[in-house]
């Protein structure tokens, strides 16, 4: 009888260990993405989606690069005022197509446009918050 309580507690704890472990492993996947990790991926989207040559990738990357940085700032500073942080989100975003429509052809820019406007409609399944605004008219 003694036997099976301590057999019956040690296979519990570990059932436990195992699933703090795994939970472990879930939290660090979870965590956000560092800027270098967002702009690589952002970039390697666009070289693939885009057929980016290597002066625009070059290009690309700086512009994306800056992008970033400046968006890290405007998060610290939406702490302060979140209405002057979206309208100067929105002037981010304006000046980084500018930059980037200097750098893609006419081709190109339109592709990166459409998927723009497909990620904002929903059709790229949740994102970053695009096209959830309240820019929505209401249907009530």
């Amino acid at each position: 009888m003694k036997s099976r309580i301590i057999y019956t507690t040690v296979k519990c704890l570990l059932g436990v260990g195992l699933v703090f472990m795994f939970n472990n492993d879930l939290l660090a996947q979870q965590q956000p993405a560092s800027k270098e990790d967002r702009v690589a991926n952002e970039l390697a989207t666009m070289k693939t989606d885009l057929t980016l040559n290597a002066d625009q990738e070059a290009k690309v990357k700086t512009v994306l690069t800056n992008y970033s940085e400046k968006q890290k700032a405007l998060r610290e500073a939406a702490k302060e005022d979140k209405e002057a942080a979206k309208t100067k989100r929105g002037e981010l975003q304006k000046q980084k197509d500018a930059e980037l429509k200097a750098i893609l052809t006419a081709e190109q820019y339109q592709k990166l446009s459409d998927k723009k406007k497909e990620h904002t409609d929903g059709g790229h399944g949740g994102g970053h918050g695009g096209g959830h605004g309240g820019d929505h008219k209401k249907g009530n």
